[in-house]
């Protein structure tokens, strides 16, 4: 979630996010619908978060008694820069 924590001060934390991780899924082939989640705020020492859901087809493996496709998961976190310039909230992971 680097493109969050790097976006520009105002911005929109979940847009950003969301186009960010679209775009990653696109450049690995997988522009199919996922359900993609962005949560935290553009503040010093924040975690933003994004967890991506993917539902994958189902497999040949009618054999093994798997006939149904699954679900693949993955989550993203940053740690928002505690010193960067503009931004608001204390700078409390820095010691």
């Amino acid at each position: 979630m680097r493109a969050v924590a790097e976006a520009p001060v105002g911005s929109d934390v979940h847009a950003v996010g969301t186009a960010a991780a679209a775009a990653a899924l696109r450049t690995q082939g997988r522009a199919m619908a996922a359900e993609i989640t962005v949560d935290g705020t553009l503040e010093r020492c924040s975690r933003i978060r994004a967890v991506v859901r993917y539902r994958l087809p189902p497999v040949g493996l009618a054999w093994a008694g798997v006939t149904r496709g699954v679900s693949a998961t993955g989550t993203a976190t940053e740690l928002v820069d505690p010193l960067r310039r503009g931004l608001g909230g204390e700078a409390t992971c820095v010691r």
